[in-house]
C-alpha cells in the first residue's frame, strides 16, 4: 500500500454493503491495491446481519489509517448511506464502488488524471467487464461519456454507476443524491451534473461488475419501484425548481411514487415491456413472464407474448434476439 501523497487531489472511494460479507475480500482488497497515492475508503454497513460487521472490525483494524467504516444504527438504504458517507468524507473527488466489484490497480490513477487534464469534467467513468457471478461469463462494456449531452441521457443512462468518480465541487453544486431516490438515484444526480460541467470515460476496462441473480432487476415487485423512479426522474429533469420541488413533497409521502407514476402511465408501461423483453433475452423466462404481469397495455401484452413463444421454439432463442434488436430492446453486440 502506497504512502500518502498530500500533492496529490484526495480521493474518497465510498461502498456500501447489506449482508454480502462473503463479497468484502473481493471489493476492499482491490481498492487497497490501488496505485494512487493518496486516498480514502469510506465502507458503510447498513445494518447487515450476517458476518459483514465482524469482518469489517477485521479490516478497520489492519487497515485503519486507510479504511474507514461507518456503521447505521438504522437501515437508511443505499441513497442515504451514500448520503451520509459522502458529507463524512474529504476527498476532493468522489468515487463510487459498488459491493461485490473490483477494480483494476490504476482505476483511481487514471480517473484522477483525466480530471487534471480537463479541469472542466465534473463525472469520469471508464470501461468496465460485466461478469456474471454463477457462469463466470463476461462481456466488456466500452461507453463513450465524450459526446454525453444532457438530451442523450434522458434517452440512456451511459455509467453502471460502481465505475464513476465525481468532482466534489460539481456534486455539492448539483445537489447531490436526493434522498427520495431509493433507485436511480445515479440517473437523477447525472441529470443535474452535465447542466454543470461534460463528462468523460478512460478508455479502459477498469473496473469489473459482478452481477448476481439477486439484485432488483431479477425481482419484479422492486424492480417496478425502479422503473417508477426511472420515469420519475426524467420528468423531474425538465422542471423548474418549484415544480421540482412541489413534486419531490408529493413524493416523500406513503403513496406518492404510485400517485405520482400510476400503474397504467404510458411511459412505465414502455418500462416494463421492454424489461420483461431484456429478461426474455437474459435467459430469464420465469423472471420475465412474472414483470408482464405488470404489463396494462393490451399491444403490449400481445407482443410479449408473442416473443415468449417464440423463445420456447427450436430457434426461438436466436428469432427472439434478432426480434429484440429490432425494437432496440438489444444493442447491436449483444
Amino acid at each position: 500500500m502506497a504512502d500518502v501523497n498530500v500533492e496529490a487531489p484526495r480521493v474518497s472511494i465510498i461502498t456500501g454493503f447489506y449482508n454480502r460479507g462473503h463479497l468484502l475480500d473481493r471489493t476492499l482488497q482491490s481498492l487497497l491495491k490501488q496505485t494512487y497515492p493518496n486516498f480514502e475508503i469510506i465502507v458503510f454497513d447498513d445494518c447487515s446481519t450476517d458476518d459483514t460487521q465482524s469482518r469489517l472490525a477485521e479490516y478497520e483494524v489492519k487497515y485503519g489509517s486507510r479504511l474507514r467504516v461507518i456503521r447505521h444504527a438504522t437501515r437508511l438504504g443505499f441513497t442515504r448511506g451514500m448520503i451520509n458517507a459522502i458529507e463524512n468524507s474529504d476527498g476532493e473527488f468522489i468515487a463510487v464502488h459498488g459491493s461485490g466489484d473490483t477494480a483494476s490497480e490504476n482505476r483511481i490513477s487514471a480517473q484522477v488524471e483525466a480530471f487534471r487534464q480537463r479541469p472542466d469534467l465534473t463525472v469520469v467513468g471508464s470501461h468496465y467487464v460485466n461478469i456474471v457471478e454463477s457462469t463466470g461469463v463476461k462481456r466488456l462494456r466500452t461507453p463513450d461519456a465524450s459526446k454525453v449531452t444532457f438530451n442523450s441521457l434522458m434517452r440512456q443512462n451511459l455509467f453502471s454507476h460502481g465505475e464513476v468518480m465525481m468532482r466534489r465541487s460539481a456534486y455539492e453544486q448539483a445537489g447531490g443524491y436526493r434522498a427520495e431516490f431509493e433507485s436511480c438515484q445515479d440517473l437523477d444526480l447525472w441529470l443535474r451534473m452535465i447542466k454543470i460541467g461534460p463528462f468523460a470515460t478512460v478508455p479502459e476496462p477498469l473496473y469489473q461488475r459482478y452481477i448476481l441473480f439477486d439484485g432488483i432487476s431479477y425481482n419484479p415487485p422492486k424492480a417496478l419501484k425502479q422503473w417508477r423512479y426511472s420515469v420519475l426522474t426524467k420528468r423531474l429533469a425538465r422542471m423548474d425548481p418549484d415544480q421540482a420541488e412541489a413534486t419531490l413533497r408529493i413524493l416523500r409521502g406513503s403513496e406518492g411514487l404510485s400517485k405520482l407514476v400510476p400503474s397504467h402511465d404510458p411511459e412505465l408501461q414502455r418500462k416494463v415491456f421492454s424489461a420483461s423483453l431484456r429478461l426474455l433475452a437474459w435467459g430469464r423466462a420465469d423472471v420475465a413472464r412474472s414483470a408482464a404481469a405488470y404489463l396494462e397495455d393490451q399491444t403490449y401484452c400481445v407482443l410479449f407474448n408473442l416473443v415468449y413463444s417464440v423463445v420456447n421454439t427450436k430457434y426461438g432463442s436466436h428469432l427472439a434476439k434478432l426480434f429484440l434488436r429490432a425494437l432496440g430492446v438489444l444493442p447491436a453486440g449483444a
